[in-house]
Order: structure tokens, then sequence, then C-alpha cells
């Protein structure tokens, strides 16, 4: 017979050191849950790439999650398209990839192309496309806010996006997020402003809501509410006074000063420096060897013309 204030005691014991363990190894707690399963298919000369991906570990996904309130569970289809095949050819060379419902189609060719920097970005950026359409429902999004969760999602703010932001701003004449939407139905230019305004707007309202805003604007819309109505039910104010002041932060000083003083832009001037002065050195150099070439073959002539002229009597001064 078991004594029953003793079963009591270890049963708190157990579920002490139950705590204890999910605390101290939070992943080994939650190492029992499903995650997705990626499945690739890829030509042969893809099939290293296909590997790769498949052998992502699902945890190194889970910030998919947090940002878009979606699970990353269930089996996604993956399919690598070389360059050869009809749809590439088919399809605009600034698209690199796309994700039609629970599908994602990736050229690997073109995946260092604006916004993304490699495949792994690339893979993140349709992931996160896949995990919107669940979060929302299948609800309309936006195409500027589907595309600046996604890239915030897949990078970091780089360099890259604060210049192309910076010259979209500067060359922009309609303001209005219509006209963003508008741009990615343009020209290979017009897009990439329209992903790099996408993003920076997106990335504002983490900012400013904290990263919990784009999950919850997601869940308004699979709720039924319209874009514009979850907006202001997630952060307070309409979509219009947030666009204004985001425009009105995009002054020359917080645009430009921030490019102008980051490492990557004194690198890049210290190299163009070091280039500059090495050009110069070179061509001074040339010029000194020039000069001295110039004064070596001045001192042989000058001494051929000192040297006496060979006497044709004298058979010793005759080669033959």
């Amino acid at each position: 017979m078991i004594d029953a204030s003793a079963e009591g005691m270890s049963l708190r014991r157990l579920s002490r050191w139950a705590l204890l363990v999910a605390l101290l190894f939070p992943c080994a707690a939650g190492a029992g849950d499903a995650g997705a399963a990626i499945h690739v298919t890829a030509p042969p000369e893809l099939e290293g790439l296909a590997a790769r991906i498949e052998a992502i570990d699902p945890a190194d996904l889970k910030f998919l999650e947090d940002l878009t309130g979606a699970k990353l569970d269930g089996e996604i289809d993956v399919e690598l398209v070389d360059e050869n095949h009809w749809l590439a050819q088919s399809t605009p060379e600034y698209v690199a990839g796309f994700a039609r419902g629970e599908e994602i189609v990736l050229f690997p060719a073109r995946a260092s192309r604006y916004p993304n920097s490699g495949l792994d970005e690339l893979l993140r950026h349709e992931l996160a496309h896949v995990l919107i359409f669940r979060a929302s429902g299948g609800a309309g999004v936006p195409r500027w806010f589907h595309e600046g969760l996604a890239t915030l999602a897949a990078t970091d703010w780089s360099i890259e996006d604060r210049l192309i932001l910076s010259f979209g701003v500067m060359t922009s004449g309609d303001r209005r997020l219509e006209s963003v939407e508008e741009g990615f139905r343009g020209d290979a230019a017009t897009i990439r402003r329209s992903y790099a305004l996408s993003f920076a707007f997106v990335r504002e309202l983490v900012l400013d809501h904290g990263p919990g805003a784009p999950s919850a604007i997601l869940r308004q819309l699979a709720a039924g509410r319209d874009f514009r109505q979850a907006w202001v039910s997630v952060t307070g104010e309409t979509l219009y006074v947030a666009e204004t002041r985001f425009w009105k932060r995009r002054t020359i000083w917080n645009q430009w000063v921030p490019i102008v003083t980051s490492s990557v832009f004194l690198w890049a001037l210290v190299t163009l420096l070091a280039t500059w002065a090495i050009g110069v050195r070179r061509r001074r150099d040339r010029k000194v060897l020039a000069r001295w070439e110039d004064e070596e073959q001045a001192a042989l002539r000058s001494l051929l013309n000192r040297l006496p002229a060979p006497d044709e009597d004298d058979p010793d001064e005759i080669v033959h």
C-alpha cells in the first residue's frame, strides 16, 4: 500500500523538477512539438540545394511564427526551378521566387537579387508569405504589407535598403501607400523602391507598436475586418496618420546621417580614398620613371657624342 502523503510529495517534487527542466532547457521541453516538413522537388543539378533546404531545423524558423502569428507545421512544398525551365523563362528576371497559397517556387540562380541576399533569405521570405496567408485566413492583405512583412522576416535593415529608400524618397512624387502598392506592377527599379518603402513602413510599425503588431493585424483580418479597421484596432491610429508620420520622418537628416556614419559607408569611403591614392602614386611613379629613362637616354647620347670617331684607315678600327 502506498502512503498518500508520500505519493503527493513525490508528485510535487516531480512537477518541480519538470518545471525546472522546462525553464533551463526550453528547447528540450518543446522537442516533441510538430514542426514543418519542407518537401523539395528539384532537377538533378539542384539536388544539393534541395538537400540543404530539407535539412533546415524547424526551430531556426520559429521567429517566423512569432512575427506572423501562424504555425509553421504540416508539409510545405518547395519547388526549385532551373533557368532553362519554361517557368523561369516565362517569369520576369527580377522575380526570384513566389508563393501560391501553401506552395513555394524558387529560382536559385536569382536568389541574390534585392530584397534578398541569398537562398536562405529567399526561402525565409517565401515561407513568411505562406504564414501571412495562414494567419490572415486567406483574407485580402495589401501587397505592400505582404512584401514588407516578408522582407522584414527574411533580412536585416541594411545600407542597401537605406540607399534605395533614400533615393526613393527623393524621387517620389506620389507618397501614398496606394502608389507603393502600384509600384509592384512597374519596372524593376520601381519594384525595388516599393520593396524598400514597404520594408521600412512595416519595420516602423514594429518599432512603434511592438513585434506583436503585425500578427495582431493579421488576426483581425482573419476575424473578418478589413485592413484599415484592423490597423486602427491594433495601433490606435488611422493608417493615414501613420503614413503621414512615416513621410515626415524621412528627412535629409535622419535619412542620410545614418548612411554616411555607418561602418559600411566609412569602409567604402576609406577603400575609395585608398584606391584614389594608389592611382595617384602609380601615375606619379610612371612620370618619374619616364623622366629617369629620358635622362638616361640623354646622358647616353651625350657620352656617344663625346667619343672620337673611328679611323677608317686603321684596320684595327674596322669591324667585320
